[in-house]
């Protein structure tokens, strides 16, 4: 009986380690999505005029469009790096990374003529609460993935994709967040934008 209690002993001790270990890795750091805003592509990535309010999500023709994620660093106090990809889903159904090429799909990452791939993003939406530092994000207009970003506990980011939405959207929802490499992503804030037309897709209009 010793014997059989000291095996279950050693078998919880491991279990509790197994766990201790699974926590302290997602612990390191947490990324929190915690606001968004849609932009026309109209002007740079500091001047372009909102196509509605920060955290409003949107109906639109199948246009060209920008959306720009603030992401928070709310870990445990370092500073850690990530790159970050922006991912979306159609009518609620699973996540999968945004393509790059129109052909064939509902949307794409489109080059903009307004600013450069991975142009470095200012501030441009709210400061969280609890927020100190901004740190500078990007902007994306050939890629789905953005450079990488370090931030320490509190500091923030805004990135910025510039995407054009075929006629394949039309009737659709799509939903957008953007995954970090390092560390476990949490979504406060998730937009949306609601296709419901053709346009004649002209960046800038």
């Amino acid at each position: 009986m010793a014997d059989s209690g000291d095996f279950i002993m050693k078998k919880l001790l491991l279990m509790l380690s197994i766990l201790l270990w699974t926590v302290s890795v997602w612990a390191v750091v947490s990324w929190n999505q915690m606001s968004f805003q849609f932009f026309n592509d109209d002007g740079s990535l500091a001047g372009s005029s909102p196509y509605a309010s920060e955290k409003t999500n949107i109906t639109a023709y199948n246009s060209y469009l920008r959306i720009r994620l603030r992401i928070q660093d709310l870990d445990n106090g370092a500073a850690f790096t990530s790159t970050f990809k922006l991912q979306y889903n159609i009518d609620g159904g699973a996540f999968s990374d945004c393509p790059t090429t129109l052909s064939g799909n509902y949307l794409a990452v489109a080059v903009s003529p307004y600013f450069a791939n991975g142009s470095a993003t200012g501030q441009r939406l709210s400061t969280p609460t609890g927020g100190t530092t901004f740190v500078n994000g990007y902007g994306e207009n050939i890629s789905n993935i953005t450079p990488n970003t370090t931030a320490a506990l509190h500091q923030f980011t805004e990135n910025e994709w510039c995407l054009i939405f075929g006629y394949l959207a039309r009737g659709h929802t799509f939903t957008f967040h953007a995954v970090p490499v390092q560390g476990g992503p949490s979504y406060v804030s998730v937009p949306s934008i609601t296709i419901v037309g053709d346009n004649n897709f002209t960046s800038g209009t």
